[in-house]
């Protein structure tokens, strides 16, 4: 009996023979989700800016759309998974999730009535979600990048 390939899950390498197009494919999934979610998070700050200076109107929109950002995470999560990544590049995924969840709670958590400087938090929340999201997009394009091809081609 053959027996599978040993995949380092420190090193997120991908195993020999056919599958390894499958884990690429899937690797490029997590690229591409990553990138649509960073670009979502700046289409989010966008509204909330909109509801600030403009039409009070938007902060629905933005309501509504951070309600569905919330399934990035989830996806990024599967498909890291899925794609056999680093168990690093796992635990950073998870912890994009629980900054997901951290939001709503920085704006109607119990409490912050009397502390709404506390506020402030969900805007910094917002940064770090998009800056870890950008972060892990790029860890995994280098992965995806052959060591002898340059990434400016």
């Amino acid at each position: 009996m053959k027996e599978a390939p040993v995949v380092s899950r420190s090193e997120g390498s991908l195993p020999s023979g056919s599958s390894r197009g499958a884990y690429r494919r899937l690797r490029q999934g997590y690229v591409l989700t990553s990138v649509l979610l960073a670009v979502a998070v700046l289409i989010q700050v966008f509204l909330a800016g909109s509801g600030l200076f403009g039409e009070p109107s938007w902060w629905s929109t933005h309501r509504m759309f951070g309600m569905m950002l919330s399934l990035g995470p989830l996806v990024l999560l599967a498909l890291g998974l899925a794609a056999r990544l680093p168990w690093r590049t796992l635990l950073l995924t998870g912890l994009l999730l629980v900054l997901f969840g951290l939001q709503p709670v920085l704006i109607l958590g119990p409490g912050l009535s009397e502390l709404p400087e506390l506020k402030a938090l969900h805007v910094v929340n917002a940064v770090l979600i998009f800056a870890l999201t950008a972060m892990l997009g790029q860890q995994v394009w280098r992965r995806l990048a052959p060591a002898n091809e340059s990434l400016a081609r």
